[in-house]
């Protein structure tokens, strides 16, 4: 009796620690938990698309940083280009562009781990052209002017273009000639046709300037006729319209130069004999000769428009 009598009691006393320590098996309250998923990085915000010229748009973004940027483009003839470039900067710019072409824009963040973030919003530009906002055809032969300053005024109602201009160029033809001699020009400049009202100067001379001219540098006209287009400067258009100025080097021009009839609307042509004033804004009211039948020199402006 007494035997059972101790087994009843140390049982239990038995049973129960196992029972307690099976069920606590492998629960160490000081385990660390489980680390959180990864979190992909905030997308790019504000993304701003930007036309820089023919070939090249420039873009720019908010973001914290700390990530590689990706950046996508919606190419017309190509379609979505997801890896167009990378950048760790705020700003990128996506060269190889066609001219006047709509391009779309996307940038997404990405971490070292690789994990990506969402997109951007869509940015979109267009890049810029050029455009002829005047050409006439050059006809007749006019006299040389040898070591003369001829200005040439292109009324804004005969520039034809849409958008705004960023740069512009010009296309110059002499006439031909027997000996092929060609027209040197020692300097030729444009400026803003000067309009009434100009403070210091409220009632200019047709052949003055807004402005101090724009300098394109010496040119030198075939003297087979053939054009010669000249390299682009920066020049966005007045209301008033441009003025053309040549000055030839004096004593070295047998060239003719040429004249247009006609489509030249409020525009006008003078010459000074042996003066040098292509850079002059102001020039010496004395001395300049409307020219009958509109001496040019230039046929064609050209202008880079955005």
């Amino acid at each position: 009796m007494i035997e059972w009598t101790i087994l009843a009691v140390l049982v239990p006393l038995v049973i129960v620690p196992l029972v307690l320590l099976l069920g606590f098996a492998g629960c160490d309250p000081f385990e660390a938990a489980p680390p959180p998923p990864p979190v992909p990085p905030d997308p790019p915000v504000d993304l701003v698309a930007t036309a820089v010229g023919e070939n090249d748009i420039v873009l720019e973004w908010t973001h914290a940083g700390g990530v590689t940027f990706i950046v996508s483009v919606l190419d017309p003839d190509l379609g979505w280009q997801d890896n167009h470039g990378q950048t760790t900067d705020l700003v990128f710019t996506s060269p190889g562009r066609k001219a006047d072409t709509l391009y779309f824009y996307r940038v997404r963040a990405v971490l070292p781990n690789g994990l990506e973030s969402a997109g951007s919003n869509l940015a979109q530009a267009r890049t810029w052209k050029w455009q002829t906002a005047y050409e006439r055809a050059l006809t007749a032969s006019d006299a040389a002017f040898p070591g003369d300053c001829l200005v040439q005024r292109f009324d804004r109602t005969i520039l034809a273009y849409t958008g705004t201009v960023r740069r512009l160029r010009l296309t110059l033809r002499g006439s031909a000639n027997a000996a092929n001699a060609p027209l040197a020009i020692a300097q030729l400049s444009i400026s803003h046709a000067a309009p009434p009202g100009l403070p210091g100067n409220p009632a200019p001379d047709p052949w003055d300037s807004e402005s101090l001219p724009v300098p394109l540098g010496p040119a030198s006209l075939p003297g087979n006729g053939n054009p010669l287009t000249l390299p682009a400067v920066d020049f966005p258009l007045a209301p008033a319209g441009i003025s053309s100025s040549p000055s030839t080097s004096a004593g070295t021009n047998a060239s003719q130069t040429r004249r247009v009839t006609g489509g030249v609307g409020a525009s006008a042509c003078y010459s000074k004999a042996n003066v040098a004033e292509a850079l002059v804004e102001n020039r010496t009211p004395t001395g300049w000769i409307p020219r009958t039948g509109m001496v040019y020199l230039v046929e064609k402006v050209e202008v880079l428009t955005g």
